[in-house]
């Protein structure tokens, strides 16, 4: 590796070439199975998904590197493929699917990332994932630390989902078997090469799995846009609604209120239905006069998930 420049941002942000998106999972959810479609396909606003969110942090981030970046969005066998999105001159957006079985976070970034030469940087970070600080500012922090790798924490040292390595020190993970990323490969990494650390005093990202953690997440990402104070607090609830997004291609009756839910394309939901920190799915047929709270409702699901609406919600 080059030694560091009295500049280490200078140094480093010119050599970032990729940003991968770790898209795979160790089991399905019941949020996921339901849905029908990638996580990275939910709706974030309207009209825009999880992944047209990444596409967007990661066109900032190479006008801030002035160059073209390559995004990676590495999915396992157990996870749908997200479609495609807007098209974005400033990246290259490809999936990549690990031939693997059981490789392992470490294993499957270093397997995707062969074709790239040992000094270039690579963002690495959760696909499923909500950020509400801009990824070209988290990235020019990490430059500025000027190791081999950098990754942010929170929380008195708590490592997030997010960090930025050079590529060359992927070259220890094995090239066979399991490789967890942060169980095994950077334990090992840190050992050999100078691993720093960024510390925000919150969490810059909420995790998207389940029901709550998304409805937690677009709250979130809503309350950021507005600069809304409880935006500091990713799961703070305080009775008022934040958001609504009907998809196109849904049925919603004139009369029905989506209160902090979704309604994804190919449901239907009936007149005077209250839908509450809840996901209406592809096929799910929802009757008049029900309320739906924190569910997520699909075309199995049975009537006891409704129920006759009382004087208010």
């Amino acid at each position: 590796m080059m030694p560091d420049q009295l500049d280490p941002t200078a140094n480093i942000l010119p050599r970032i070439r990729a940003i991968v998106l770790l898209g795979g999972s160790v089991r399905p959810t019941h949020l996921s199975a339901a849905i029908g479609r990638s996580i990275l396909e939910l709706p974030i606003t309207a009209g825009r998904s999880l992944l047209d969110l990444w596409c967007d942090q990661a066109s900032q981030l190479a006008r801030l590197a002035n160059r073209q970046l390559l995004v990676r969005v590495l999915i396992d066998k157990a996870v749908l493929p997200p479609k495609g999105v807007a098209d974005h001159p400033q990246i290259e957006l490809q999936m990549h699917r690990d031939p693997f079985e059981l490789r392992g976070t470490g294993g499957i970034l270093k397997d995707a990332t062969a074709d790239l030469a040992d000094d270039d940087y690579l963002l690495v970070a959760a696909a499923n994932q909500v950020i509400n600080e801009p990824l070209a500012r988290v990235a020019e922090s990490l430059a500025s630390l000027g190791g081999d790798v950098g990754v942010v924490a929170h929380e008195e040292g708590q490592p997030s989902n997010i960090m930025l390595i050079r590529r060359g020190v992927l070259k220890g993970i094995q090239d066979i078997g399991f490789a967890d990323l942060k169980e095994q490969a950077m334990p090992a990494i840190a050992r050999n090469h100078a691993v720093k650390v960024k510390f925000y005093s919150q969490a810059i990202g909420v995790p998207v799995r389940e029901l709550k953690d998304y409805i937690s997440a677009v709250r979130w990402y809503h309350r950021s846009l507005k600069h809304d104070p409880q935006s500091a607090n990713p799961f703070a609830e305080d009775g008022v609604a934040t958001f609504g997004i009907v998809e196109e291609g849904a049925t919603f009756a004139a009369t029905a209120q989506a209160l902090d839910s979704v309604v994804l394309a190919g449901a239907k939901v009936g007149r005077n239905v209250n839908v509450v920190r809840s996901v209406i799915c592809p096929g799910a047929i929802v009757p008049d006069g029900v309320t739906v709270m924190d569910q997520v409702i699909s075309a199995d699901s049975p009537r006891t998930a409704f129920r006759r609406q009382a004087s208010g919600v």
